[in-house]
């Protein structure tokens, strides 16, 4: 939430920055008219003082209006497509390549279609890739069976691949053209709200729960139990609960400039060059609670706790194009751009896990869990990597300076790091409740993979 606090609050202070911009030009743009130099006497009505100006064709209205004041049915045509055809954008006028801009812009309130900064806001409604672990939880219903690989009644839970579903996020890019529309300065921030997945069961023993693994000691499959009843008379019943939670975070920024490679009256190409940053963090907890309610029941309480973080951050390069096509009040926008550079990976393993009886103060702790144990600390490394990007955009112009958009965007990375990753299933059960141990599994691991987001843009764009 602290990452996603910060990229709000430099957006904000783009948006507060482009407003006092607008409000600037504006100001400057707009003359206010000049004062009579004779006013009304007292008792004089102001319709007196006009006089038959009022009533006076539009010739004679032309001829008297103020220095300072611009027609509204003076308009010069514009990098954006304006032509002197009554609207922005118009292809009605004729088209073709211009070999240079037009003169002067206008401000909001002056009618000019030739804006200089752009604002544009979208609701990201995307689709994280499925990630992938090890299964982790599993339950058997038939009666004394158990929750392990293979047995029969066996019933996987979690693991394999899961998937979050749409994702909400923000997407905010502000710039401002220069040297006549021929440049551009921009800055673009995203990010997508937290994609958490998880499970979370308990169990009396009547169905019975349990952790699955590898089995090294024994070279087969096996797992922890954390409810089981074996049905039969003498054996140890177990109650306990389990529950896994997993939680993803995306977040990006970009500053970029743009350079107009070919400027026409109904399209118009932009190359594209920057710097970017993408941030992706993923966490996996895996937490196991499990009693000893009958033969013996003397209340024996196992916890294990095992914690898989993983940190991606991308500082690299971008180059691209950008597209625009207008017919109208409709326009396509295109972008394609690919991101290069280092990705430095973090991968963060932790694991702990307590013994003690019921009625006794006493409580052992251990420096280990499932399936971190002698793998446990922090591992970081440097990797090149890249990310192609890809967005379409249909918009319509409500007004000559607000328009609509709805788009689709595609982001893939070649190399991240995710928490499901790196566990490994193979375990060595003399090394759980125990430090004096050294086990060999399981083992610590470093992997990544490719991972991307697509989804739906909902937009609205100022430019002004």
């Amino acid at each position: 939430m602290k990452r996603i606090f910060r990229v709000l609050t430099m957006a904000a202070s783009l948006v507060g920055f482009t407003t006092t911009a607008a409000d600037a030009q504006q100001t400057k743009r707009v003359g206010d008219l000049p004062q009579s130099a004779s006013p009304a006497m007292p008792g004089e009505s102001m319709t007196r003082s006009i006089g038959d100006q009022m009533y006076a064709p539009q010739a004679a209205v032309a001829a008297v209006q103020p220095a300072g004041h611009r027609s509204p049915l003076k308009r010069l045509r514009s990098r954006t497509g304006y032509d002197a055809c009554n609207d922005c954008y118009s292809s009605s006028c004729g088209g073709g390549c211009r070999p240079q801009r037009g003169g002067s812009r206008g401000g909001l309130s002056g009618g000019s279609c030739d804006p200089d900064t752009w604002l544009r806001a979208e609701l990201l409604l995307w689709f994280p890739q499925s990630r992938t672990s090890p299964l982790l939880a599993g339950t058997n219903a038939q009666p004394g069976g158990l929750p392990v690989v293979g047995q029969p009644g066996f019933t996987p839970q979690f693991g394999g691949r899961t998937s979050s579903g749409m994702e909400t996020g923000f997407r905010a890019d502000v710039g401002k053209y220069f040297a006549d529309g021929q440049l551009g300065l921009g800055a673009r921030l995203w990010f997508l709200s937290d994609a958490t997945e998880g499970y979370s069961a308990s169990s009396d023993g009547t169905v019975s729960l349990g952790v699955p693994f590898f089995d090294t000691a024994f070279g087969a499959e096996g797992g922890l139990l954390v409810g089981f009843d074996p049905n039969v008379g003498g054996g140890t019943v177990l109650n306990g609960t389990l529950d896994i939670a997993t939680e993803l975070s995306i977040a990006a920024s970009e500053f970029y400039g743009r350079l107009a490679v070919l400027d026409c009256q109904d399209y118009r190409v932009d190359f594209l060059g920057g710097y970017s940053y993408f941030n992706i963090e993923d966490d996996l907890a895996l937490n196991v609670s499990t009693v000893r309610v009958a033969n013996p029941a003397d209340g024996l309480t196992r916890n294990f706790q095992d914690r898989f973080s993983t940190t991606n951050n991308f500082h690299g390069g971008q180059i691209g194009f950008e597209n625009v096509v207008r017919r109208g009040r409709f326009s396509m926008r295109t972008l394609t751009k690919v991101h290069l550079g280092n990705m430095r990976q973090r991968v963060a393993i932790n694991g702990a896990s307590q013994r003690f009886f019921a009625g006794n103060p006493n409580v052992e702790r251990f420096n280990g869990g499932i399936f971190a144990q002698d793998n446990q600390g922090v591992q970081r490394r440097n990797v090149f990597a890249f990310a192609p990007e890809a967005n379409v955009k249909l918009n319509y112009r409500m007004r000559n300076y607000v328009t609509f958009s709805l788009g689709y965007s595609f982001i893939y990375w070649n190399r991240v790091a995710l928490a499901g990753d790196q566990i490994d299933r193979n375990v060595d059960p003399t090394g759980l409740l125990t430090d004096a141990a050294t086990v060999a599994s399981p083992a610590r691991k470093f992997e990544d993979r490719g991972f991307f987001v697509q989804g739906i843009d909902l937009g609205v764009s100022i430019d002004y």
